[in-house]
């Protein structure tokens, strides 16, 4: 009996392409699982950021961390195409792409960029914009008055505090620096009820800043 080796070829390669196959299906699962996905909260629905259709820069409570930033100047140079107006006091306005206010002293009917604190809009007071307990800091790029209203032509800036938990946490945060500064702060939360949860967040940066005036 004689018998063709081309079906026995045939068979071997099919068996090769089904194993490459079903490794490179192995290994892309694993790399989804290892990626970390960074969900909007800002967008009409919580979506991840791979799939928003609008430039969006992302900043996380770990990135505010390592930089040890006590307010939201001191991170908003992590974002590209992202810059605020400083005078007399720390930044209020912002410039996104180059559009936005720039004076200190005159305040517009609707800032270009606006700013909103868990859903409240709070444009035009970025000076008391700290970063403490804040969970992510998400900044909208470009036109965006279709999602957030007239304060979004060139931008918004989305920041999310961190949620209430089940259980009891308690939060601190205690520094000091040169020329006087010194910053305090604490969040503490936890279930109210079986249906109820809260959190409360304090905090308090100081600074009597570098220049010292002899007239007084």
């Amino acid at each position: 009996m004689i018998f063709s080796k081309k079906p026995l070829a045939t068979l071997i390669s099919c068996l090769l392409i089904n194993t490459h196959v079903s490794a490179q299906t192995g290994q892309e699962q694993t790399l989804e699982e290892s990626v970390e996905v960074i969900i909007v909260q800002g967008a009409l629905t919580a979506t991840p950021l791979s799939k928003m259709a609008t430039s969006i820069s992302v900043i996380d409570d770990e990135a505010i961390a390592q930089r040890q930033a006590q307010h939201l100047e001191d991170i908003l140079n992590r974002a590209a195409n992202v810059n605020f107006a400083s005078g007399a006091s720390r930044g209020r306005f912002i410039q996104i792409r180059g559009i936005g206010e720039r004076s200190q002293f005159t305040d517009p009917v609707n800032p270009s960029v606006g700013y909103l604190v868990d859903g409240i809009n709070y444009s035009g007071l970025l000076a008391g914009a700290s970063t403490f307990d804040i969970a992510q800091i998400e900044i909208f790029k470009g036109p965006n008055s279709a999602r957030f209203g007239a304060d979004g032509l060139a931008g918004m800036i989305n920041v999310i505090s961190n949620d209430p938990t089940d259980e009891f946490t308690l939060d601190t945060q205690f520094g000091v620096a040169n020329y006087g500064s010194w910053n305090l702060g604490a969040a503490i939360g936890g279930a109210l009820s079986k249906s109820v949860k809260g959190r409360l967040s304090v905090h308090q940066n100081t600074s009597d800043g570098f220049i010292d005036n002899i007239w007084l």
